[in-house]
């Protein structure tokens, strides 16, 4: 799954862009795009063809797969989604880059918190 986010945004970057692995499940692209939103449609888009083949047919219908949680108890999981936090200077100057982390963990925070695929410009 990790591999087709990266490949999917490798696919997607402008060619001026740097596309890097933060850890986990975390990446970072850095650049010079306006058309922000079709950006983030299109990422979205095809990270979510790339990793159907991942799943089973009835996982994918259904939505979920059926797992065992920590305490070995059935769970059900959600078909992966994509959080997309961007940060912008258009409205705004970061002088450090602790003022810009400190800014997309806010960002990011709140994608996480919507249900499904996310996408916030700020």
């Amino acid at each position: 799954m990790l591999k087709a986010l990266a490949e999917t945004l490798k696919k997607h970057a402008p060619e001026d862009a740097f596309v890097g692995h933060i850890g986990g499940d975390d990446f970072v692209m850095v650049a010079h795009e306006y058309h922000l939103y079709d950006l983030c449609e299109s990422i979205v888009r095809d990270f979510t063809d790339s990793i159907q083949p991942l799943y089973s047919f009835s996982d994918w219908t259904q939505g979920y797969i059926v797992s065992k949680d920590r305490s070995g108890f059935p769970s059900n999981s959600p078909i992966a989604t994509l959080s997309i936090a961007v940060l912008t200077n258009k409205t705004k100057q970061y002088d450090t880059l602790d003022e810009v982390g400190l800014e997309i963990a806010s960002i990011k925070k709140k994608c996480k918190q919507i249900e499904g695929h996310s996408c916030i410009i700020q």
